[in-house]
C-alpha cells in the first residue's frame, strides 16, 4: 500500500519517472494487477512513452477485459498517435462496457471529428456533456466542432466555448479568432 501511495503522489506532482519506477517495482510483485497496469500505462503516456503505454494498457485489457478506464486510456493513446481507427475501436469498447463514461464519449467525438464525421462528433460530445454538464473539455471540443462546420455555427460555438471557459478551460486564441 505504501508503494501505491508513493506512486500516486509522484504522479500527482508530475514526477512521472518516479511514478513509473514505483509502478514497475509493484508490477514485478503483482504482474497482473489491473490498478498497477493501468496507472503505469498512464504514467508512461504522460511521460511521452506512447509505445510503452500502449503495451502496458494492452496487457491491462487482456488481464481485465471489462476495465473501462484501460480501454478508454488506450483509445486516448491511439488518438494522440493519430491512429484514429484504433482509437475508435478502443473507445467503442470502453463505451460498450460503460455507456455513461463521459471521457470516452469526448474522445470518441474528437476522433470522429478528425475522421470528418461531424454528425457523429457532435452526437458524442453532446452525450459527454449530457452525462457531465461540467466537463470543460467536452464543451470546448464541441465549440471547435461547431466553429469548424461549413458553414460555421458561430452562435453555438460561442455558447459552448463560453461554458468551457466558465468551467476552467484555458482560453484559446485560435478558436477566439474563428469566433469573431
Amino acid at each position: 500500500m505504501e508503494d501505491a501511495t508513493s506512486a500516486k503522489n509522484s504522479f500527482d506532482r508530475a514526477e512521472y519517472r518516479d511514478a513509473e519506477r514505483t509502478y514497475e517495482k509493484m508490477l514485478n510483485e503483482v504482474p497482473n494487477n489491473i490498478y498497477v497496469l493501468s496507472n503505469l500505462g498512464v504514467a508512461y503516456f504522460r511521460d511521452g512513452k506512447n509505445r510503452l503505454s500502449e503495451e502496458t494498457l494492452k496487457k491491462a485489457v487482456t488481464v481485465a477485459p471489462e476495465d473501462t478506464f484501460s480501454w478508454c486510456t488506450l483509445g486516448i493513446v491511439y488518438y494522440q498517435e493519430k491512429r484514429f481507427d484504433d482509437a475508435i475501436n478502443a473507445l467503442t469498447r470502453a463505451l460498450a462496457i460503460d455507456p455513461r463514461y463521459a471521457v470516452a464519449h469526448n474522445y470518441l467525438g474528437i476522433t470522429a471529428s478528425q475522421k470528418g464525421w461531424q454528425d457523429a462528433a457532435r452526437k458524442e460530445l453532446l452525450t459527454a456533456i449530457d452525462i457531465n454538464p461540467n466537463y470543460a473539455d467536452a464543451n470546448f471540443n464541441l465549440a471547435v466542432v461547431y466553429a469548424e462546420e461549413n458553414p460555421p455555427n458561430l452562435d453555438l460555438a460561442r455558447q459552448y466555448y463560453k461554458r468551457a471557459l466558465e468551467l476552467g478551460a484555458e482560453p484559446d486564441a485560435g478558436l477566439e479568432q474563428m469566433l469573431k
